[in-house]
Order: structure tokens, then C-alpha cells, then sequence
């Protein structure tokens, strides 16, 4: 990809988003079906705020109308659970578009961070109260049990039993509280994500310095290395020195993205993961260039992006990897990367 062409791609993509994948009537995303084609399946919370972080990055730069933005929020009542008390969204849509799912913390989590980014994009405060709600749905997943292995962190999803505990459900809520800390100076929160820091750090971090991906009520640790959780926790890190003035936390960011740079190399190791794993893990390591600069961040993020545009397809949409079915992510990966290559905030 040639410099200069990043922000000509981001809008082309999301040009073609908007034609095959949204639908203007809920403001939902998803793919047409059936015979005539008349029919939506739409996309789950996930890949929800997936297109809803690139849509942010894109407007912090072109001036996207704020209605558009505005309708994300409006389209969030969608996996609202009917009678819910908190405000933990579903997985899926609900009735009377769909049948909802189950409820997940790290779904949860990307929702109030796209919460975050849009208020900083809009200018307004529309979704603060939510974030703070989510905040508190988040932290009651938080598992204090002292029989567990390593007893803390919150839980992946809701659910008998603790299950198992994600560097996913953690790291990006300690993220979220941070952010909402540093806009409220609620003490409260910054203890949140100290705390949730502190645990995830403890529990996931391997002997080579990155963070697994779960573990286990009896301590089994899952080690597969993702990308994402790599980004999450140096995007907590940078954001907790800015917070607390300690230098511990941005050392620890840098350390994770150096030798998380160093695995992924050329990029690509990371053509193997799902692309919104990729989008969150390059959206932290240039938010950690922005206060620690080294070429070797936007050098990767660079490369990942060409990978992306050489995937496209006829209709202007990346093709999904192998065992993926939606472009939806990976298209709204390449807006996203993008976005922050032409210039975007690297907001985490």
C-alpha cells in the first residue's frame, strides 16, 4: 500500500460496507438471505462494534455525518434484553429482529469502549452514562472465590459455574475504566483497573513476557498467544501511566509491544488471526507510538493493511480468512487500520 493511499481505502471500503452490509432500516449490520434476498441476518454484538470502532476512526477524519454516528447508539436498543436491570447487552439481536444469546463480558467490554470513542468523535455526551453502566455490569463478573486457582478476574461470560477467566474479559474492561476515569476522576474506577491490571498481569503473563489467552478455575492456563490480548494490556498500560504518572505501567506497555512486534514480524503470523483480533492488538500499538514512538509499530501496521487490501473482493469487501463466513470484520479491519495509518487517533 502505497503512502498516502491509507484514508482513499478506508473510504472505499466502508463505501462498500455500507452498500452490502448495512441496513439503513435498524442500523444493524449483517447479509441479505434468502431467495429474493429480502431477508437480514444480522451480526452479532461483536462484529457490531467492530464496524463501529472503524466507523469512529473514519469520522474522526472525514466528518461522517453525526446522525450516522447517532445511529449506532440508537442500534444498540437492538441487543438489549427485554427486562434486563443492568446494562449488559446480548451476543446476538433480540426479538423481534432475532432470538438473542447469551451474554458476554468481553462483547460487553468492546461496546463501552466504542461508547468511549464516539462521544470523543461526536463531541457530545451521548453514551457516557451507559459506558459507566457497562463498567459496573463488567466489574460484577469479577470472581473473588478463593478456591479458585488465582482467585479474581472477570469471568468470560455469564453463566453457571465461574468458568474460565480471559485476558478478553479483562483487559480491555480494565481499559474502559481507566478511560472513564481519566474523563470523571472517579477514584473508583482508576481502582478498578489497577485491579483488574494487576490480575490479569499476574495471572496471564507467560515466562516470554506475552499474556495467554484464559485460565481455567483450576489453574489450567490456556497459553495460546492472540494478538489482541497483547494489545489490550499495553493499551491499559499506557493508559495507567497516564493516569498514575508511573513510569512501571508504560514499561510494561513497551516491553509486551516490542517482543509482541518481534513474534509477529513482516505480519505474517498475524494474516493467521481473525482481523478484529489484529484491528484491536494495531489500534493499542499505535496508541503506545503516539507517547513511546518506534518505527517498527506503523512499519507493522503498514504491512497488515497491504495483507488486508490484497484480500478484497469484487463487491470492494475483504474475503473472510479460512473458517470465517462474514466479511464484515476483516472489511471493518481494514477501515479501522486504515483510519489510524491516514491519521485517526489511536484512541484504545
Amino acid at each position: 500500500m502505497a503512502e498516502g493511499e491509507e484514508l482513499e481505502d478506508a473510504g472505499r471500503v466502508w463505501r462498500a460496507i455500507e452498500s452490502h452490509l448495512y441496513d439503513p432500516a435498524t442500523g444493524l449490520y449483517g447479509e441479505r438471505s434468502g431467495v429474493l434476498r429480502r431477508r437480514w441476518r444480522y451480526a452479532h454484538l461483536w462484529p457490531f462494534s467492530g464496524a463501529w470502532s472503524a466507523l469512529c476512526a473514519l469520522a474522526s477524519l472525514d466528518g461522517v455525518p453525526r446522525a450516522r454516528l447517532d445511529r449506532q447508539l440508537e442500534a444498540l436498543e437492538h441487543y438489549r434484553p427485554a427486562g434486563a436491570t443492568d446494562a449488559g447487552l446480548s451476543s446476538a439481536v433480540v426479538a423481534p429482529l432475532g432470538h438473542g444469546g447469551e451474554r458476554y463480558f468481553d462483547d460487553n467490554a468492546w461496546i463501552g469502549l466504542a461508547l468511549c470513542r464516539q462521544r470523543r468523535v461526536s463531541a457530545a455526551p451521548s453514551g457516557g452514562e451507559q459506558a459507566k453502566r457497562l463498567v459496573d455490569y463488567l466489574a460484577s463478573g469479577w470472581l473473588d472465590d478463593d478456591h479458585l486457582a488465582h482467585p479474581g478476574g472477570i469471568r468470560w461470560k455469564e453463566g453457571l459455574g465461574p468458568g474460565s477467566r480471559n485476558a478478553c474479559s479483562n483487559a480491555p474492561v480494565a481499559e474502559l475504566a481507566a478511560t472513564l476515569y481519566l474523563e470523571s476522576g472517579d477514584a473508583s474506577l482508576l481502582e478498578l483497573a489497577r485491579r483488574i491490571y494487576a490480575w490479569t498481569d499476574a495471572a496471564l503473563r507467560t515466562v516470554h513476557g506475552l499474556y495467554a489467552d484464559r485460565i481455567a478455575p483450576d489453574g489450567t492456563v490456556t497459553s495460546s498467544v492472540l494478538s489482541y490480548n497483547q494489545g489490550t494490556m499495553i493499551g491499559a498500560g499506557v493508559l495507567l501511566h497516564e493516569a498514575t504518572g508511573e513510569t512501571g505501567y508504560l514499561d510494561d506497555a513497551t516491553r509486551t509491544a516490542l517482543t509482541s512486534v518481534g513474534r509477529y514480524g513482516d505480519g505474517t503470523a498475524l494474516a493467521r488471526e481473525p482481523a478484529g483480533f489484529v484491528a484491536i492488538y494495531l489500534r493499542n500499538l499505535l496508541f503506545l507510538d503516539g507517547v513511546r514512538p518506534d518505527p517498527s509499530y506503523r512499519a507493522l501496521a503498514t504491512a497488515y493493511a497491504g495483507h488486508l487490501a490484497r484480500a478484497g473482493g469484487a463487491n470492494g469487501l475483504v474475503r473472510p480468512a479460512s473458517g470465517q463466513t462474514s466479511p464484515l470484520f476483516p472489511s471493518a479491519a481494514l477501515v479501522e487500520v486504515c483510519s489510524l495509518l491516514a491519521g485517526a487517533p489511536a484512541w484504545p
